[in-house]
């Protein structure tokens, strides 16, 4: 059994520790399925896929969101509905740069545990233009996770 620690059980990066993070996205790719699955609410595809793509990004993010708009669509039906790669999201909030990403991951973990996780990911990068700028993001927030169910 293999035991793993998460960037997102670790907590949010910030400019102290990484002075000049300017990461839109970064990919790690293991081969192999888990032994375990603590981040089976934040996963699709196969467990047992002989590939798992471990997707670190922020919700603030614009190259993430133009990733997860552009891009991942075409992954997830070549690769993921195949069986070939599982994907599993971490959050990896770039708090120096993004200082309403720790609140919309937040927003997402709330989803997670209901099971509604991909709902909401998709719906904080396909209104990311609603929320990201505003001093106080917590009602835009809501209201996109009431509309996402």
């Amino acid at each position: 059994m293999r035991s793993h620690r998460h960037l997102d059980q670790v907590g949010p990066l910030t400019s102290i520790r990484f002075p000049r993070v300017f990461l839109a996205a970064a990919l790690v790719v293991t081969a192999g399925a888990q032994d375990t699955d603590p981040l089976a609410a934040r996963s699709m595809g196969a467990a047992n896929a002989p590939v798992t793509v471990y997707e670190m990004a922020d919700f603030q993010c614009p190259a993430c969101r133009m990733f997860t708009v552009t891009v991942l669509p075409t992954l997830e039906r070549e690769f993921v509905q195949t069986g070939k790669v599982r994907w599993v999201f971490i959050n990896l909030p770039l708090t120096s740069i993004h200082p309403n990403a720790v609140a919309a991951a937040e927003v997402a973990m709330c989803a997670a545990r209901q099971g509604h996780f991909w709902r909401m990911h998709d719906a904080l990068y396909q209104e990311q233009d609603s929320w990201a700028t505003l001093a106080d993001p917590t009602p835009a927030l809501i209201a996109i996770a009431q509309r996402a169910g």
